[in-house]
C-alpha cells in the first residue's frame, strides 16, 4: 500500500541564525488499520491537515491522507495505537 505523504517548510532559530526544516507526515497503509484516531488528534490538536479519505485500507478500515501544511506537533504519532504514522525531518 502506498505510503502518503506532504512537505512543510519550518524555521527554527538554531542559535547560529534560521534554518529550515522540512515536516513530512507519512502514513504506513500497510501497518495502519483506519481507527481515524490521527485524524482526531490532528484536528484537536494540530492543525487539522489529517483527513478521511476514500480508500480502504488492509484491515477494512478508513485510511486517512495528509492535506495541507504540517505545524509538526506530532500529535498524529503520539496517538496511534500500531505507529503507523510518523512526521520525517530533513533538515534543508
Amino acid at each position: 500500500m502506498p505510503r502518503t505523504k506532504t512537505d512543510t517548510m519550518v524555521s527554527t532559530d538554531s542559535g547560529q541564525g534560521t534554518s529550515k526544516r522540512r515536516l513530512s507526515p507519512v502514513i504506513d497503509g500497510d501497518a495502519c488499520k483506519g481507527c481515524l484516531i490521527c485524524v482526531y488528534a490532528c484536528d484537536k490538536y494540530g492543525a487539522g491537515i489529517l483527513k478521511e479519505s476514500e480508500e480502504m485500507t488492509s484491515m477494512g478500515g478508513i485510511l486517512p491522507y495528509v492535506e495541507g501544511e504540517c505545524i509538526g506537533c506530532r500529535w498524529c504519532e503520539r496517538f496511534c495505537p500500531d505507529f503507523a504514522i510518523s512526521v520525517e525531518e530533513a533538515e534543508e
